[in-house]
C-alpha cells in the first residue's frame, strides 16, 4: 500500500498512481492511520515538511516501509538521520539511497 502524507495531491493523480502500480493509494496523515493500515505501507509519498513532515516516530510506526517519494525537488527536509531502515529516498529530481 502506498501513502500519501499530503493532502493536496488530486484524486485524479492518485487513480493514475493506482492504475500504474496495481496498489492502493491512501491519503491520511500517519497519526490517522489504523494500526492494519501502518503495517501495509511500502511507500510514502510527501513533500517531507511543514504539515506532511515524517519523523523517526512515524518510521518507527511503519515497519514495512521501503521507500519514501518525495514530490519536491530535494530531500534534505527528509533528515537522512531517520532512515536508518535501509529505506530508499528518491526525489522529484534525483535519487539517494540511506547506505
Amino acid at each position: 500500500m502506498i501513502l500519501c502524507t499530503s493532502e493536496s495531491l488530486l484524486d485524479e493523480n492518485i487513480k493514475k498512481i493506482e492504475f500504474e502500480t496495481k496498489t492502493k493509494v491512501i491519503q491520511k496523515k500517519i497519526s490517522f492511520l489504523s494500526k492494519i493500515e501502518k503495517y501495509q505501507i511500502q511507500c510514502i509519498l510527501t513533500y517531507g515538511n511543514y504539515d506532511d513532515l515524517i519523523t523517526a516516530e512515524d518510521l518507527e510506526q511503519l515497519p514495512n516501509v521501503k521507500w519514501i517519494q518525495s514530490m519536491s525537488s530535494g530531500t534534505e527536509q527528509l533528515r537522512m538521520k531517520l532512515l536508518l531502515k535501509n529505506i530508499c529516498v528518491t526525489s522529484a529530481k534525483c535519487a539517494c539511497n540511506s547506505n
